[in-house]
């Protein structure tokens, strides 16, 4: 790639002996970010060729379409204002430290967490204010470019100034019809008070909310208001599939199973038909190896859940989303390895390698990651995440150059 700077260093779009098509098409849209960031110092028409809008999106349809294509893994060191970004696809899975902007109203030990990625971008969530209505910080951050803009608080709703307590589960996801990214919050209105997110008795919950945030339009906007709902969230974060799909788990006495995927569509800002758990549950329930379902995700574009029986801790994934009964089994780990090495299985940072029979999951107490191979029950360490200490949330991402409006370089000095 230094060979390559120089060269480029010597010339121009109009110099180079290949036509312009293929140096963009064949070559610089499967290039990675940090090399493009590079090439834009080159000469004004690399610039211009690069921050083009036609070629940002080239570059991140190219990325979607790759199996492998500068695929990241982001975490979030919850007692720091630190992202770490781990690159996949190169050999030693090197680290890149990536810290959040500081910002007056910040405590100075938030509580940082990651919403989601889309398109290359992230949604994190910082903890400033536990006394008013929103006591949260989202910022939306282009890990590659350095770019992040912080969304507005939002003000305090109807059932807000009736309610005081609440629980809260949120949802990134991009609306392509309208081309906008969205963020959304559901927040459960409780009886007796619920500071940290803890999965409650839906006979606590006396209403239900949910707000819409539009990156376009910079509100917020109230979509849904339910009052004395049958059932609670149960997963911090909503799973997204198709980029405008979000999904969270409930759980209510009057299902039968007990839970029920919800699925909300950001581009018509209105839930839609629920994920059907019945095949599923049915097979896998009894009563001397009660099944729960834990946590919601996606793999390799496909929805996942994560459930424990009193013998094992299971992954599942949705094949065919269009087919709502078609959960496989993934795979599974006995309870003993789970209690010596793994906590439960965590959709959000599984991966599925190059290989079909390994995924990525974190060790108990999330200070390092492993490379599960599910067909032979071994792990091999994944050393340079080693070093990241009590990692809390995490999410994978896809290197791009898409622009954040309105956003600012963070601070080399932070």
């Amino acid at each position: 790639m230094a060979n390559s700077a120089n060269l480029a260093t010597k010339t121009t779009m109009s110099s180079l002996p290949l036509p312009t098509d293929i140096i963009t098409h064949e070559i610089f849209a499967k290039l990675p970010v940090k090399s493009l960031l590079r090439f834009k110092c080159v000469s004004k028409s690399f610039n211009a060729l690069i921050s083009s809008p036609e070629f940002i999106q080239l570059h991140l349809h190219e990325s979607r379409s790759s199996d492998t294509n500068h695929l990241g893994l982001i975490l979030a060191d919850e007692d720091r204002l630190k992202l770490y970004s781990i690159d996949l696809d190169s050999p030693d899975s090197s680290v890149t430290t990536i810290p959040l902007p500081r910002t007056p109203d910040l405590w100075k030990s938030p509580v940082v967490s990651i919403v989601g990625s889309i398109n290359g971008l992230i949604c994190v969530r910082l903890v400033i204010d536990i006394r008013g209505f929103d006591p949260y910080k989202h910022i939306l951050i282009n890990p590659c470019t350095r770019v992040f803009r912080e969304i507005p608080r939002c003000k305090r709703t109807p059932m807000a100034k009736v309610f005081g307590s609440f629980q809260s589960s949120f949802g990134f996801g991009f609306d392509d019809l309208n081309v906008d990214f969205k963020l959304v919050w559901i927040v459960d209105f409780l009886r007796q008070a619920n500071y940290l997110f803890d999965p409650v008795d839906p006979v606590n919950v006396t209403g239900r909310e949910v707000i819409v945030y539009s990156l376009n339009e910079n509100t917020w906007k109230l979509t849904d208001t339910v009052k004395e709902p049958k059932d609670s969230v149960r997963t911090q974060n909503g799973a997204l599939i198709k980029n405008h799909l979000l999904h969270w788990i409930f759980s209510g006495s009057n299902y039968r199973y007990g839970y029920r995927i919800g699925c909300f569509d950001i581009q018509s800002d209105k839930w839609t038909r629920d994920v059907p758990l019945m095949q599923l549950i049915e097979h896998n329930n009894s009563k001397n190896n009660k099944f729960c379902v834990r946590s919601l995700g996606v793999i390799n574009g496909c929805l996942s859940l994560s459930t424990i029986t009193s013998s094992s801790k299971v992954l599942w994934i949705l094949k065919d989303y269009e087919a709502k009964e078609s959960w496989v089994k993934l795979f599974h780990i006995n309870q003993f390895l789970t209690s010596h090495f793994f906590d439960f299985i965590q959709p959000s940072f599984c991966f599925r390698r190059k290989s079909k029979y390994e995924v990525l999951i974190p060790k108990f107490h999330r200070q390092e990651l492993f490379w599960y191979d599910i067909g032979q029950g071994t792990y091999d360490s994944l050393k340079p995440v080693i070093k990241i200490p009590g990692f809390v949330s995490g999410c994978f991402f896809r290197e791009s150059l898409v622009q954040i409006p309105g956003g600012h370089h963070i601070s080399q000095d932070i």
